[in-house]
């Protein structure tokens, strides 16, 4: 398990009663960054780390952060329909550069990923997997949230994430096997969930969530829990929401 210290667990009343929020955004790089932590993708010859991503989520600042201090060198790859954030120009000051290049839609990591693989060849480069999603980032993810549900005084029986590849849904199921998991699918695109509950927001992947939560929360990703927990959440069953970052 990575050497992060975990984050803190707030609590929030809802009608009558409570949610436990985990807050993974108050740790630098939120969730993935200890899933990645250890050398997970800088290990290896290649000097430069290719990335394909978008300028809404956290995947590239959690990505961008884990090469510091190794030589790597970073690089996010980016639709050229997309835009600067906040998150990137962090990555930018970070050391990352970013390469505005790609045809596919800023929502498509699938094609993005491709285009960058088409982009950068030879033994120079790695790519690395869409969503940062490897059987390793998810078993340490993993262990990061039973290390967190081991502090709560009662492990939650429904647990909510925002997903947009699958990973930390997967995660998460494999952290808690009989937690009921439910799914907020950010990009409406049938990414992989076992078991998990999947549930689309009712809005767009680049337009914010229109009922915010009580909390910090990324508002075109983890914000987007809120509205569907308020409809559809249990609770009589002890729920918690992964704040993922």
């Amino acid at each position: 398990m990575s050497y992060l210290e975990l984050p803190p667990i707030t609590r929030h009343s809802i009608k009558g009663s409570w949610v436990d929020v985990i807050r993974f955004d108050a740790v630098h790089g939120g969730l993935k960054t200890y899933g990645i932590a250890g050398g997970v993708f800088t290990r290896g010859d290649e000097p430069n780390l290719v990335y394909a991503s978008n300028s809404l989520g956290y995947g590239s600042l959690a990505f961008t952060l884990s090469t510091q201090g190794t030589g790597k060198h970073p690089i996010i790859f980016l639709s050229k329909h997309d835009s600067m954030s906040p998150n990137l120009e962090e990555c930018k000051k970070l050391g990352a550069d970013l390469v505005f290049e790609g045809e596919s839609d800023p929502s498509d990591s699938t094609n993005l990923r491709v285009e960058a693989s088409q982009k950068y060849t030879g033994n120079s480069y790695k790519i690395i997997p869409m969503g940062l999603d490897t059987e390793e980032v998810r078993r340490n993810i993993s262990e990061t949230l039973q290390a967190v549900f081991r502090r709560m005084q009662k492990p939650p029986q429904e647990l909510w994430v925002s997903t947009a590849t699958g990973l930390i849904a997967v995660a998460a199921q494999s952290a808690l096997p009989f937690c009921q998991v439910n799914a907020v699918t950010v990009k409406h695109n049938n990414p992989r969930l076992e078991r998990a509950r999947g549930f689309d927001p009712r809005e767009k992947f680049n337009e914010e969530a229109f009922l915010l939560p009580p909390y910090k929360s990324a508002p075109h990703y983890d914000a987007k829990v809120w509205a569907e927990f308020i409809k559809h959440g249990r609770l009589d069953k002890n729920p918690a929401i992964i704040n993922v970052a």
